[in-house]
């Protein structure tokens, strides 16, 4: 992910100085160029280099650590996002068997209502009979009536001796 780049536009006897020193770091694939005036002797430029080589390894592992963070973070959402298309799919099968049941109970309401429609003559003739049973049975309530008072006045009229 990092990585460094030293380049000078002359070179010096050993310990001496360089007269600028331009530095290049790709972060992310985007190289970053610098330029800078160099006044330091030889010895201080390789301390400063082992740094700069501290700093990009010390880079490099935070960018590492950072992409794996990432990943983790986006496989973590995709799991999840897979967790919820599978549950939507699902539902949507359980929906879609409640959906054939109503659409079936409205097909045996429907026929209900027909055969319900072809009973209603058959129910006026039930109502019919009903009232009739009923005037019958006031009828026959009055005939015990008077066949009970016939028979108590055949029993004075004619007494029946005890056996």
């Amino acid at each position: 992910m990092f990585s460094r780049v030293l380049e000078s536009d002359g070179f010096s006897k050993e310990g001496g100085t360089l007269p600028y020193v331009q530095a290049q770091i790709f972060v992310l694939g985007i190289p970053l160029l610098w330029s800078v005036p160099n006044e330091t002797p030889m010895a201080a430029m390789e301390d400063g280099v082992q740094e700069q080589d501290k700093l990009a390894e010390s880079l490099n592992d935070l960018s590492t650590n950072f992409s794996i963070m990432i990943k983790g973070e986006l496989q973590g959402t995709n799991d999840l996002l897979e967790l919820l298309e599978k549950m939507n799919v699902r539902v949507a099968e359980e929906y879609k068997g409640f959906g054939d049941v109503a659409s079936g109970l409205r097909v045996f309401v429907e026929q209900l209502k027909s055969k319900s429609g072809s009973f209603g003559e058959y129910v006026e003739q039930i109502d019919a009979i009903e009232k009739q049973v009923t005037e019958f049975e006031a009828v026959i309530s009055m005939l015990d009536k008077y066949v009970a008072l016939l028979e108590s006045k055949v029993k004075s009229v004619y007494p029946i001796p005890p056996s």
